[in-house]
């Protein structure tokens, strides 16, 4: 589980940096009076190449993890809108000029997914680029250069994007794979500006001081070389922190670090947990007089306020199937007040809607089922990282929404002996 892994990062990126600095002390103190300039030079290319080969592997890593999630959505949910609804909520808030992931149709090269939303529906057939592909990883020769919009509808490559034919200009360092079974690809980006920046400056106070200063300069040479490494471990932090921000939106905070701490098998059994399910009523018959955008606009609108809820009563929202929206009190995190907290929330939602129906004029409403028990809760396979929910306390709560009436929460008897005190109730 690459996106997972629980190797640790920091000591790997200490050690590399005292032996980048060691390494840049010994090569300027025996070369620096025959070949200091060059010596320099060829030192700051190699730096640039190895960081050059870790963030395209960093960008493997970051496309092979969204081509997962988005692969294991499709499995899930035949409405492909919805899917990308999912992935843009996911990878929304990202910092996407500092490295970000990317969804593109490669029949039209339209932009589908990106961090920014004002990017979106963005497309680039004529948009003088070039592509230079990378045979791989350690290898940084050319195999070819291609125009992008060429290259997307490919549908796989890594290498440099350059958003001009100047030779000078900023590269997109790019990793690029096809979603089977869709027209889309995945694509991982992260600028080299800032390191070309940083190794330009590097570069002329490196030479110049080891042409007036000979050996002396030596310690403070190795000093800028802990200085860069110091950089790409700021940057590797962040891409970490990016990736994690990724996983909670996905999956519960507990959960993660559990899995972050290299645990297999999770699954937990729970005793006293709050199930509800809700559908909107009358979505159907809308879906059928509105434009994709219109609808993927209406369920981000709505969910977005349920989600605000939810987060309120401090309970957790399991996953979203179409029109239908699932959250459940009690679990992960257990907590005696959560069945209240659940049935709380429900009535807020009823209210969501109903000003979301007097708002827009529209005839929706919401069905929900509630039930309160026993179940299993965990993360099941090795390659989908999805918290989901099982026992008949699921199948409960589903029935009693599937058997609800518009705008009411439908309550087993079980819930109503827990909640009877606090709540008026009416029989069906």
């Amino acid at each position: 589980m690459n996106s997972l892994r629980a190797v640790s990062r920091t000591s790997r990126l200490t050690l590399g940096r005292y032996f980048l600095s060691i390494a840049t002390f010994c090569v300027l103190f025996f070369t620096i009076n025959v070949i200091g300039y060059f010596g320099v030079q060829v030192l700051l290319r190699y730096v640039e190449r190895v960081f050059i080969n870790l963030q395209l592997d960093d960008n493997r890593r970051e496309a092979e993890f969204l081509l997962r999630f988005i692969t294991d959505r499709l499995k899930t949910s035949r409405d492909t809108t919805q899917v990308l609804h999912e992935v843009q909520a996911a990878i929304e808030g990202t910092e996407y000029n500092r490295g970000y992931s990317c969804v593109i149709n490669t029949s039209d090269t339209r932009l589908l997914c990106h961090p920014d939303v004002t990017m979106l529906n963005v497309q680039f057939d004529n948009v003088s680029t070039r592509f230079q592909t990378i045979s791989n990883s350690s290898d940084l020769s050319t195999d070819s250069v291609k125009e992008w919009a060429e290259v997307i509808r490919g549908g796989g490559a890594s290498g440099f994007l350059q958003l001009s034919h100047d030779e000078n200009a900023d590269r997109e360092i790019v990793y690029m794979l096809k979603v089977p079974g869709t027209p889309w690809v995945v694509n991982s980006h992260e600028n080299s500006a800032r390191l070309n920046a940083e190794i330009t400056a590097l570069r002329s106070k490196v030479v110049y001081a080891a042409l007036f200063c000979g050996i002396l300069i030596a310690f403070p040479a190795s000093f800028f070389a802990r200085r860069i490494s110091r950089i790409y471990e700021r940057h590797i932090e962040q891409e970490r922190a990016r990736s994690e921000q990724l996983l909670l939106n996905i999956l519960p905070v507990s959960i993660a670090e559990r899995l972050k701490k290299g645990e297999q098998l999770i699954a937990d059994k729970y005793d006293h947990v709050a199930v509800l399910f809700c559908d909107l009523v009358g979505f159907t018959v809308l879906s059928a007089h509105k434009t994709p955008e219109e609808l993927l606009q209406m369920l981000n609108e709505i969910y977005s306020v349920f989600d605000e809820i939810s987060s309120r009563h401090g309970i957790e929202k399991i996953k979203t199937i179409g029109d239908a929206y699932m959250v459940i009190g009690g679990a992960p995190e257990r907590n005696i007040e959560a069945l209240e907290r659940v049935a709380r929330a429900s009535l807020e939602y009823c209210s969501a809607i109903a000003t979301y129906r007097a708002k827009h004029q529209v005839s929706l409403s919401i069905r929900i089922g509630l039930h309160y028990g026993p179940l299993v809760a965990g993360v099941i396979g090795t390659t989908k990282f999805t918290y989901d929910v099982w026992g008949d306390t699921v199948n409960t709560a589903s029935r009693m929404e599937s058997h609800g009436s518009p705008d009411r929460v439908h309550c087993s008897e079980h819930v109503f002996e827990h909640l009877h005190k606090q709540f008026d109730f009416e029989d069906r």
